[in-house]
């Protein structure tokens, strides 16, 4: 395990530029011995869920949602109440994440692609 601590100086003035450099640098250090520690340094959380979503048939549906997270989180999507996550496979599904806005396209939407669609983030 390693550990840091800072000694403040002992006298009664503090030069702001040496001495905060000096604090923001040993914070910093244990800030970065943290996050090497912990698995998910900032939880993933949603900052929008997902919302309903109308299309026509044969048309493309996009399922979309914001979250954040450090590091990225993982992002699953799931169907009704099955346990196997929607694979992109065949052109059907697709799974789109760019700077927290995550989206779940389906192609060629027909009535068996009607149904509540679940997405879930981890670490």
């Amino acid at each position: 395990m390693t550990s840091f601590s800072f000694q403040p100086p002992r006298r009664k003035s503090l030069n702001l530029f040496t001495d905060c450099d000096h604090l923001c640098h040993v914070i910093h250090i244990l800030y970065l011995d943290k996050i090497k520690k912990e698995k998910c340094s900032v939880p993933p959380y949603f900052m929008n869920h997902v919302r309903d979503t109308f299309c026509n048939y044969g048309q493309l549906a996009r399922l979309c949602c914001d979250v954040t997270g450090q590091p990225e989180p993982k992002i699953t999507w799931y169907k009704e109440e099955e346990t196997e996550p929607l694979c992109e496979y065949n052109g059907k599904y697709a799974v789109v994440q760019n700077c927290g806005h995550v989206m779940l396209l389906i192609n060629d939407v027909t009535s068996n692609d009607i149904g509540c669609y679940t997405c879930k983030v981890r670490c």
